[in-house]
């Protein structure tokens, strides 16, 4: 969903299309350069994560036989399925930051 369309636009940033220091850029330009990749780079191995941990949580959820609860919420945010939905939100949330940092 939309991790990976994130996904999509910082792979550029990330590699080819992100601005890269020239010898002719002053020490704080360069610095700002590097920074940039860094950002983009981090944001980019986030969103993946992001996708990763969902779509584990969404094998186990197909696969494993799941307590009747009486809202998606109380599914989410107790026993197993806990740590996978902070990952997701985490790295998801993370990885927007930096894509909305680098534009």
């Amino acid at each position: 969903g939309t991790a990976a369309l994130l996904t999509g636009g910082l792979v550029p940033l990330a590699s080819f299309a992100g601005p890269k220091p020239q010898s002719s850029d002053s020490p704080n330009t360069a610095r700002l350069k590097r920074l940039h990749m860094l950002v983009a780079w981090t944001s980019l191995v986030s969103e993946l994560t992001a996708i990763m941990y969902a779509t584990i949580a969404r094998n186990v959820l197909l696969e494993a036989a799941v307590p009747h609860t009486h809202s998606l919420k109380e599914l989410l945010l107790r026993g197993e399925y806990a740590l996978a939905w902070t990952g997701v939100n985490s790295h998801f949330l993370f990885g927007l930051l930096g894509f909305v940092s680098t534009v």
